[in-house]
């Protein structure tokens, strides 16, 4: 069973990954911020780094969560 708190986390990386995912694919990588990421999501820019390293692990996060949904 998951636990309240567990959730939120789950639902605030699905979050940002989602809002990573649209904004690289609109603006490319290079030119998309964490700053922009974390607005998108609906974060602060701390949040983004609490569950991601740095730029490059979210974008290694967005494309294993692609790649899991083609796999399904």
């Amino acid at each position: 069973m998951v636990g309240k708190l567990q959730r939120r986390t789950l639902e605030t990386r699905r979050r940002i990954l989602e809002a990573a995912s649209r904004m690289i694919a609109l603006n490319g990588f290079d030119d998309t911020s964490v700053d922009a990421i974390a607005a998108a999501a609906g974060v602060a820019k701390a949040t983004v780094f609490a569950h991601f390293a740095d730029k490059t692990s979210l974008l290694i996060a967005v494309r294993l969560a692609h790649l899991d949904a083609l796999l399904e």
